[in-house]
């Protein structure tokens, strides 16, 4: 003999969870410039010189206070005045400012220091050496220059710098990337647990925010571009989790 029984049930969450954050502050740049200037590198100098518009116009969009100095492989002196925001700070490398060395060479380096010594010196400029990158455009070995930029690189690695290709000849694309790494405030978020994708809400400064994306592994919020938090402003994500089975 046989029936059908109808059967319905409520089914739980596991606990509800609050990861909340605080947006990094978003300091002032100064951006140092470090330019190989033998006879070999007109063309990038040329280069370098055609993209300084889009450059400085990424910078003024980011409105923050910048100071930009640009000095010689030759000599530790500017080589030419410090371009300024209308705010500029009151010396170069100041102590809340964040500061990016950039080096454009078509060789190595060549001094007699072991890189570990060049890499604790950038680290050691800022009370946090997350504060302090070195960044290179050199050959990576394509053959454009007349050495691979060994050195430089392995600068740029131990302090978390960028490194771009200079046969590559896309200045543009790498000037506006220096600009992002130097003063763009944090857009992921890295949750403590793992969520029901669907109860995730997101508030900024207690204002219900929809802006976002979630990802898995790592479980994250990234924000959309023009959602990012402000500088030192609150983030809260609530969620629940998965409820235990066993």
């Amino acid at each position: 003999r046989h029936g059908i029984i109808d059967v319905s049930g409520t089914g739980m969450w596991g606990p509800e969870v609050t990861d909340t954050f605080e947006q990094v502050e978003v300091i002032n740049a100064d951006i140092l410039f470090i330019i190989d200037n033998s006879c070999s590198m007109s063309d990038e100098q040329v280069a370098l010189s055609s993209n300084a518009g889009a450059f400085m116009s990424s910078l003024d969009m980011t409105g923050v206070d910048y100071q930009v100095g640009v000095i010689t492989t030759d000599s530790p002196g500017l080589a030419a005045p410090v371009i300024t925001s209308s705010d500029p700070n009151h010396s170069f490398s100041d102590a809340h400012s964040i500061f990016a060395a950039v080096v454009i060479s078509d060789e190595d380096d060549f001094s007699l220091l072991p890189t570990l010594d060049y890499i604790n010196h950038f680290l050691s400029l800022k009370v946090n050496p997350d504060e302090t990158a070195f960044h290179s455009v050199v050959d990576f070995g394509a053959g454009c220059g007349s050495s691979v930029g060994t050195r430089y690189i392995d600068t740029s690695t131990g302090t978390d710098g960028l490194t771009f290709d200079l046969c590559t000849g896309a200045w543009g694309s790498f000037l506006e990337t220096i600009v992002d790494d130097a003063t763009t405030p944090v857009n992921t978020f890295n949750l403590s647990e793992e969520p029901v994708e669907e109860t995730i809400a997101v508030y900024i400064d207690s204002m219900w925010e929809t802006r976002w994306t979630y990802y898995s592994g790592p479980s994250r919020i990234v924000f959309d571009q023009d959602a990012i938090p402000r500088s030192l402003s609150e983030v809260t994500i609530t969620y629940n989790t998965w409820p235990n089975c066993d």
